[in-house]
């Protein structure tokens, strides 16, 4: 019995009992710090006391302060100003941010946001043609994008326009001639930053712009950087970045001014979300997130980027409304490609795959990203999910684990019309005709990395506890200290073993609910998604592997276990 292959994190065993001595805290956080190799006083204190003045000075990115400079340039002349962003929440949030910074410095600022199926990915030379159509410029700054936009910066180049790039994605051997280009990953010195999201790079671009320009005395102290984190986290989130290092310091800020709500298109899209008070990782995750994306996926990512940068909760709360709008039509067309994408998969022998490849006639180009994080996530296995749109088809790519499904993607270029992403995600576009030899290749690709057999997909927990070392040491007390949670940084899991279940109930039709009790006589709630109360029934005994969270009910929280597998006490 049981959904996963049970995996404990690796760390030597006597380090919860150090742990516990150095900093004199409950099992299951020395448990949680242990498993992910924070053992240090020092780290530890780090860890739990995140502060903005460990972020790097912004000058230290190499081509922060010239960008800068140019910048400053451009307003003091009275240039104009153009944003080149990206259609996605990590892209919009990047663009509102940088546009807010430079529009409250006296910038002639404009921003252009490429249509998913009008302009395609990134930066083209005919998007760039098309956003000089709308607004002429002498200067132009990409966010989230730019990095292998080499014949739009040409282009740019010949027509005397500067570019600086922003821009987080991998970059080739050989850069864009672009005036400046902010990219972490291009030095292999700065690891570290190498994290960030693109909004974490525009966020350094703009903290590096007030800097220069304070120390140049061209602005004075009143703009507050601070009250941009709420962009800073929802981009951050989004875009399944590590949260760690600064990322994790940055998004612990910004989900304090998330949950404040200053800005009214933020309020509104929280009006919709119902989400009030305590904002969290998860709620950017599953419910503001999807909706930003939303815009860009089926419309047009303006309508988001208006949302964010409106001052006004009136018309703030409308075009929330047509977001709202827009991201139940998405979930209805994601759930029928989805179940087309599961018949297609009914006619492989899977078992025998490492991969999925599916593909369909005019799937909804904005949902098959989310149909392939799906899919992948319950098959265990890297996916790719193409629409074929007449003799072109254009693909999302989604991997598990710790595979680099841009490097298999890689081996396979000489497919491709273009393609590009990072380590979990990528997007493909090719001839239709290709697609049985790309399958094969593919499945070769995953061959070099993969064992022979995909089995039971592995849920990695953190340690053994018992359900008294969640209850009367502090944890729930002490939760705060180790959140935010996300991808890099995840949740508490621990297995913890001989335990009944007290109580039963349904909840929806396919989850239930209930109470557990230990042989101890402790007793939590809990709440087990995507299982019916007949899963539960004739099991006397049984262990799971949970998270300890609190539950926010009618304004009310009180402790509970959300399980995500359990199997009879005995079958290790």
């Amino acid at each position: 019995m049981g959904k996963y292959l049970w995996i404990k994190s690796d760390f030597p065993p006597g380090k919860i009992s150090e742990i516990m001595a150095e900093i004199s805290c409950s099992k299951a956080i020395a448990v949680y710090l242990a498993a992910r190799k924070i053992w240090k006083k020092d780290e530890i204190e780090k860890y739990f006391n995140p502060s903005l003045s460990m972020l790097d000075d912004p000058f230290s990115l190499p081509g922060v302060e010239k960008a800068s400079e140019r910048i400053w340039k451009a307003i003091r002349n009275k240039e104009r100003i153009l944003i080149f962003g990206d259609y996605d929440t990590d892209g919009v949030t990047a663009s509102v941010l940088l546009y807010g910074v430079l529009q409250a410095h006296g910038a002639s600022v404009s921003c252009f946001l490429p249509h998913r199926f009008d302009d395609g990915y990134g930066m083209t030379a005919e998007s760039l043609d098309k956003a000089l159509s709308l607004s002429l410029c002498s200067l132009i700054i990409t966010v989230d994008c730019g990095i292998s936009a080499f014949d739009a910066i040409s282009s740019a180049s010949a027509n005397g326009i500067d570019v600086i790039i922003s821009d987080h994605h991998e970059p080739g051997t050989v850069l864009p001639d672009a005036y400046a280009v902010i990219n972490p990953k291009i030095h292999p010195e700065y690891s570290h930053l190498q994290i960030l999201a693109g909004v974490g790079v525009a966020f350094k671009l703009a903290h590096g712009f007030i800097k220069f320009g304070r120390g140049k005395s061209f602005c004075a102290d009143e703009y507050d950087l601070r009250e941009d984190f709420d962009l800073l986290a929802l981009g951050t989130v989004a875009d399944m970045v590590p949260l760690i290092g600064e990322n994790r310091i940055m998004v612990r800020k910004g989900l304090k001014i998330l949950s404040e709500q200053l800005r009214p298109g933020i309020r509104a899209l929280c009006e919709f979300a119902d989400i009030g008070g305590d904002v969290k990782s998860s709620d950017i995750t599953f419910s503001l997130s999807p909706r930003v994306n939303a815009a860009g996926r089926l419309e047009n990512a303006k309508l988001a980027f208006d949302l964010l940068v409106d001052k006004n909760y009136d018309s703030a709360l409308k075009c929330a409304e047509a977001i709202n709008v827009l991201n139940l039509s998405r979930q209805k067309t994601e759930e029928n490609i989805f179940n087309q994408a599961l018949k297609e998969i009914d006619n492989q022998n899977l078992a025998e795959c490492r991969t999925i490849t599916v593909y369909g006639e005019n799937w909804h180009l904005g949902v098959i990203g989310i149909v392939a994080s799906r899919m992948a996530k319950e098959f265990c296995r890297p996916t790719v999910v193409f629409s074929i749109q007449g003799e072109t088809a254009f693909g999302s790519a989604r991997s598990v684990g710790k595979v680099n499904i841009l490097e298999m993607l890689s081996e396979n270029s000489v497919l491709f019309h273009r393609y590009g992403g990072h380590m979990m995600a990528a997007g493909i576009s090719m001839s239709a005709n290709k697609l049985c030899e790309f399958r094969k290749s593919f499945e070769d690709s995953a061959a070099k990395r993969l064992n022979n057999a995909v089995g039971s997909p592995e849920f990695e927990f953190d340690g053994e506890i018992f359900l008294g070392d969640l209850l009367h040491d502090g944890f729930f007390e002490s939760l705060h200290l180790i959140e935010p949670f996300g991808y890099g940084n995840a949740n508490p899991v621990y297995r913890i073993n001989r335990l009944r279940v007290e109580k039963l109930m349904p909840a929806a039709r396919i989850h239930s609910r209930g109470t557990l009790i230990d042989e101890r006589g402790e007793n939590i709630s809990f709440i087990a998604f995507n299982f019916d109360n007949d899963s539960f029934r004739n099991i006397r005994l049984m262990d799971v592997i949970a998270t300890p969270q609190m539950n926010k009910f009618r304004s009310e929280n009180s402790p509970q276990l959300q399980i995500h597998d359990f199997k009879t006490s005995g079958h290790n």
